[in-house]
């Protein structure tokens, strides 16, 4: 469902398009303040950012919480993304792999964080299974993106799709069956920096019980 090329076109200017500051920032800010509290006290953590664009998330992350021993990894399809991520984080780790095409050890994560990605993969509830395979137990998923639950959503986001690529961006009813067979859904939030922005949700969710395959 992911075309890289226009990620890769976007890659450039992506840092300073107008959805950073009602959108994209804002959601940065919620993700950094539920890790904050969210954190163990000591030891090291192991957080996977899917979909991570330029690699603000993990910059900000690892700046937020200065002499913990954090390492953060950022995934993203697109190679013009990740190109941006080590240019601006060159001891950063970041590789380029669609969701579909990413493997990783089982029950290796603490947390793993996936901001406005999710609408785009074309198997949403096999991505889902993917992270809570990869999650330790008791780990957790921060998940948000944007969310369609009326019609003013559903006008804002053709828009969004016409300058990107094709995406189904799922209602918080429909979010919650997903994340329902692999996930204890521990908080929903709506982010919304100003009126007229189109539903964004944070969900904060712990890894559940489920016989892996």
């Amino acid at each position: 469902m992911i075309n890289s090329k226009i990620w890769d076109f976007w890659s450039s200017k992506y840092e300073k398009l107008w959805v950073q500051k009602y959108s994209l920032r804002p959601t940065r800010r919620e993700i950094i303040s539920r890790l904050d509290y969210l954190l163990p006290a000591e030891g090291p953590v192991h957080i996977l950012d899917m979909g991570c664009g330029t690699g603000q998330l993990v910059r900000e992350i690892k700046a937020a919480f200065p002499g913990r021993e954090i390492i953060v990894k950022g995934v993203d399809i697109s190679q013009g993304m990740i190109r941006k991520a080590h240019l601006s984080d060159p001891q950063g780790s970041y590789e380029v792999y669609s969701m579909e095409g990413y493997h990783d050890e089982r029950h290796r994560y603490d947390f793993i964080t996936c901001t406005h990605s999710l609408p785009y993969y074309e198997n949403q509830g096999r991505a889902l299974e993917k992270f809570h395979s990869w999650l330790k137990p008791g780990g957790y998923l921060l998940l948000a993106n944007a969310s369609t639950n009326n019609l003013y959503d559903a006008f804002a986001m053709f828009f969004v799709k016409w300058t990107t690529s094709r995406a189904h961006y799922p209602s918080v009813v429909q979010t919650e069956s997903l994340l329902s067979p692999f996930f204890f859904i521990k908080e929903r939030q709506r982010i919304r920096e100003r009126f007229y922005m189109s539903s964004i949700y944070l969900f904060v969710c712990q890894k559940g019980w489920k016989q892996e395959r």
